[in-house]
């Protein structure tokens, strides 16, 4: 049966680490050099941190449970098995009791969300912080110079796996002009227009032959390398609210192993009802 709509990628965008060289000489490549930051910069009742990231959302969170082999479903023929949840593996509760310990000393207020985040990264109060590029514009016009990005460091000598997201064109396979939708799609991602798409949106053209001018951009582009596709399943959207839940509840000091596999049985429910199984 024919798919209804074509996709077109136009743009990728992950996070990485951004950081103010006036406080970071140079970004940290491991995960004990960021915590070293953490220790050394770290003042909370002056507002001044070493890193900050919104660890309490499962997005951002992704990162540091992937590293110890945590996952959302397993991959299978190419595919999601959404019978293949790994919320509550020995990975996943690693990767939160990592998080945990840098709440408990200090590292992270526990109060943090994007707001206050950015806002003491824009007042140079921050050495480093995990973003997006959507926040460039925003940083660079209050620390100029200073601003630098990176990849995410590493962990055991692998780099931290990110995930990415995509946009696009799509073209309705039902259009009575389908060629000439085609036509523009392919036009709007050609190389010449990717260049111009980026030097008005400062979006990262999904393609590998542009060369982007900006060197803000560098550390999004290295760590794309690394970057996993958000699972592109209805089954995803039971996962974020449980497991930013249980980020929150692991963080104030519940017991990790528990809280995940309550977790992850509410998640399979929810699956359920929503008739994902498939």
């Amino acid at each position: 049966m024919m798919e209804p709509k074509l996709a077109f990628q136009a743009s990728v965008e992950t996070y990485a680490l951004m950081y103010n060289n006036e406080l970071i000489s140079e970004a940290p490549e491991t995960l004990e050099e960021l915590e070293q930051i953490g220790e050394e910069l770290t003042i909370p009742a002056n507002d001044q941190y070493g890193f900050l990231l919104e660890a309490q959302n499962a997005f951002f969170a992704y990162p540091f449970l992937a590293a110890y082999g945590g996952y959302f479903f397993g991959e299978e023929n190419g595919g999601y098995d959404v019978g293949d949840i790994g919320l509550s593996n020995q990975g996943t509760v690693e990767g939160t009791e990592l998080i945990r310990s840098w709440y408990e000393k200090g590292y992270l207020p526990r109060n943090l969300n994007a707001d206050i985040m950015n806002g003491l990264f824009l007042q140079g109060n921050v050495g480093a912080v995990v973003s997006g590029p959507w926040n460039i514009n925003d940083y660079r016009n209050a620390l100029g110079d200073s601003l630098e990005t990176a990849p995410l460091p590493m962990i055991d000598g692998e780099r931290l796996k990110s995930f990415a997201g995509v946009k696009g064109w799509m073209v309705n396979q039902y259009s009575d002009h389908i060629n000439w939708a085609k036509e523009l799609a392919l036009f709007m991602t050609s190389k010449e227009s990717s260049e111009i798409f980026f030097e008005y949106a400062q979006e990262i053209p999904a393609r590998d032959d542009i060369e982007l001018e900006n060197e803000l951009y560098d550390g999004f582009v290295e760590q794309l390398e690394y970057a996993q596709f958000m699972p592109n399943i209805p089954a995803v959207s039971a996962v974020w609210e449980p497991l930013g839940d249980a980020l929150i509840f692991i963080s104030n000091g519940d017991d990790a192993e528990e809280v995940l596999l309550e977790t992850q049985g509410m998640i399979e429910d929810e699956i359920e009802i929503m008739g994902a199984w498939r």
